[in-house]
This record gives C-alpha cells, structure tokens and sequence, in this order.
C-alpha cells in the first residue's frame, strides 16, 4: 500500500544508525542466546506496525506492505513472520476471515451455539496445532491480510464521534461521514462497523439492496435493534433526497431545452424551435407532478416528527405526574389527613375565640345606678347652703333645681340611713 502522502511518517531516532537497524532487520536468533534484545526487536516491530495501520488509517496489513514501507534502500525488514506470530498469540490481530466470522452477541441463540460450539472450538483447535508444529519457524505467507485490532478501535471509536445515534446511514454514506485525511475504502468501513457491532455499539439490516447501520451510545437507554418504523422513515428520506435531486436534474434539463429553443429561432428554425418548446412543456409537467409527491413526503415526515415530539411530550407528563405522586406519597400527604388537620385548626380557633372572650370580661364590676347615685350625692354636697349673712336672692329656676336635686339625694341615700339603722 502506499504510504499517506500529505502526511510525514515519524521514525525513530535511531533509524539512521545503520548499525543498529541491520540488527533489527535481521532475521531472530533463538530467544535463549539474548531474551533481552530478542524481546526489545519484537517490541520495536509490534509498535512499527501499529503506528503504520494508525498512519494510514488502515486496520489491515500484510507482511509485504510492511516490508515494503519500511524498505531502506534495498534492504527488507526479515523477521516479520515471527512478529505477527506473537501478535496472533496475543489476539492484538486476526486474520480476515476469522475476524469476520465473529457473530455479535445479539444474534439468535442457535446462532451463537452453532458459533460458540462448532465454529470456535474448531478454529481454536486449528490454531493451537498451527502453534505447535510451526512454534519454531513461522509459515505466515507473506501476502496474507490480516486485522490490527488495536488499531481498528481507534478508527471506531473516532467513527462514533462523528455519528448521530439512533439515525440509519446507508454504509456508503459513512465514508464520506468519517472525516480524515486518508478516503476510506468501503472494506475498511466494513471492518469498523464489524468491530462495533461485536462490541454491541452498531447493528446492520438489509433494505432493499442497501446495507443499513445503526449505533448506539455507550449511554444506554437505545434499542440494539432496526424498527419497521425506523425503516419506513428512512425510506422516506432517501425518497425525499431523491425527488430533490431529480427535480434539480429536470430544472437544469427543462433550463437547458429553452437555451436551445431560442438558439434554433435564432437561426430561424421555428420547428426546431418548436420541439425543444414542447419538451420544455413536459417537463414542466413531469416537475410539477415530482414536487407534488415531494411535499407528499414532506408532510409526511413532519407528521412523524411531531409524533414522536407529542410522544416525548406525553411522556414528560407522565414523569411529572409520577415525580408529584411520588413527592405527595414521600410527604405522607392525602386528601383525609388534610380534611382532618383543617377541622383542627377551625375547632382550634373557635376554642381561642372564646378563651380571648373570657379572658376579656371585667371582673365585679360597679352598675350604673351605683355610679349615677354617687354623682348626685356630690352635686348635693356642692351645693349644700353656706351660712351667709347677707341676703342671697337666687333665681326661681334654680331654687327649684336644688329642690329637686335635694329631694333626689334624699331618696337615694334613704336605702343606705335604713339599712345603717338596721346594723345599728
């Protein structure tokens, strides 16, 4: 494979200390002579064909496309065979075909037995034989595809930030939804939606000859499943996103028969002229008739919308409903305790209205008879006679008010001389 060209590989340090690197390109020595430098090359080239599946964005690799990257001058790396056996042990890469023969675990339960008892059992057999008659000296062909797993979840993982959850994309469209320097090839994409359906995280579904695909987020709370809805509204938009490019398409065409029209009368060919005039006519036609469906489609798709807006509205009152039952249970709180607790306070404020009315009584107090007789008793004493000498002559009015008062006073303290007599 050719290595990305808007970008720049970064080697080691050291890739140009020839000595070293023969060393590295050399062919393993048995493990037993230097385990340290044995263990330190194999390191090296496992981290090298990481970061070259990273650079190329590329989770597939062959022994011959590294070689061939990593090739200084006429000099080959010779001793990638022994790498790609350790990487095999390790599981960080698969072959092809068994990389896409792993089924997600939501398939049917007799297709997880058929892979959980038969295909992997015989696949881990044929592996541990291939260990053990080939541990000494690998026959990995050099052309032989295989899949870097470390680097596939990068790739996957920056696919999903790039996706709306719970929306269908055609698996053509991702291609052009995962962003990078380097254009991705549909077996790449392949590979990643593989990936991420085994880790529960995407779902495919076959409609009508397109491949649907489907992610979810690690969130939860999203079905790991393709609805009949969720396909009936995708096929409305892929027919929306139809009619609008048809439409644009016959726009251009109906534009382009009555530049011609007008080019024949100019070079006075009315029947010419003529034709492209009636063509331009069906068009017009064949348009209006596209834009009716399409706003036929349009309605439809909004009345699905607000569906699902109604459905998530209706579901919020639930939730609020559910949160107040809940908070009114929670405070202990019902309609025969209030009723109750309200009969309390009334009777508790008639019981207080009444103690501030007893309490607001005045205690032995005199009548109003006893007070008008002490009044008069003392305008009797104000006006009782003075010994004077001189002659008085007073007002006949007023001698007759004495009078009366007098014999008022009299009568009033009578009771008190009788009843004085009587103690006496």
């Amino acid at each position: 494979m050719d290595p990305a060209k808007s970008r720049t590989f970064e080697y080691p340090d050291f890739w140009t200390d020839a000595e070293r690197m023969n060393a590295l390109y050399a062919p393993f020595r048995n493990r037993n002579v230097n385990p340290l430098n044995f263990d330190t090359k194999l390191d090296f080239w496992k981290k090298m064909i990481e970061k070259w599946c990273l650079f190329q964005s590329n989770p597939l690799f062959s022994i011959k496309d590294i070689q061939t990257f990593f090739q200084r001058d006429t000099r080959r790396p010779l001793c990638l065979a022994l790498v790609v056996d350790d990487l095999l042990k390790n599981k960080e890469i698969k072959s092809v075909d068994e990389f896409l023969q792993e089924t997600p675990p939501e398939q049917s339960w007799s297709g997880w037995a058929v892979h959980s008892l038969v295909k992997s059992p015989a696949r881990w057999a044929f592996t541990k034989l291939k260990t053990n008659v080939f541990a000494s000296n690998s026959t990995v062909q050099e052309d032989t595809e295989f899949v870097h797993l470390p680097s596939l979840k990068v790739l996957a993982e920056n696919l999903l930030k790039s996706v709306e959850f719970d929306h269908l994309y055609d698996i053509e469209e991702l291609k052009d939804v995962m962003k990078n320097e380097q254009p991705f090839s549909l077996t790449i994409v392949n590979l990643i939606v593989h990936y991420l359906s085994l880790q529960s995280k995407a779902i495919k579904t076959v409609l009508d000859g397109k491949t649907l695909v489907k992610f979810v987020s690690d969130k939860g709370g999203q079905s790991l499943t393709i609805s009949k809805e969720e396909e009936a509204t995708y096929t409305l938009q892929s027919q929306e996103r139809f009619l609008i490019e048809n439409i644009e398409q016959l726009e251009m065409e109906k534009e382009n028969l009555v530049k011609e029209a007008k080019s024949y009368l100019d070079r006075g060919l009315r029947k010419l002229a003529k034709v492209h005039l009636r063509k331009k006519m069906e068009l017009e036609k064949t348009i209006e008739k596209r834009v009716l469906i399409l706003e036929n489609i349009q309605s439809l798709m909004s009345r699905v919308k607000e569906v699902d807006s109604n459905s998530q509205v209706f579901d919020t009152y639930q939730q609020g409903v559910f949160a107040l039952e809940s908070k009114i249970k929670e405070a202990g709180l019902n309609i025969d305790k209030i009723d109750d607790t309200m009969g309390k306070i009334e009777q508790a404020l008639e019981d207080n209205d009444e103690i501030e009315s007893t309490l607001s009584k005045v205690i032995n107090s005199p009548s109003d008879a006893e007070y008008e007789a002490e009044l008069a008793a003392l305008l009797l004493d104000e006006l009782a006679p003075v010994p004077d000498h001189s002659p008085t002559h007073l007002p006949s009015s007023l001698i007759g008010n004495q009078v009366e008062d007098m014999g008022t006073s009299e009568v009033a303290h009578k009771p008190k001389k009788v009843a004085a007599e009587a103690t006496g």
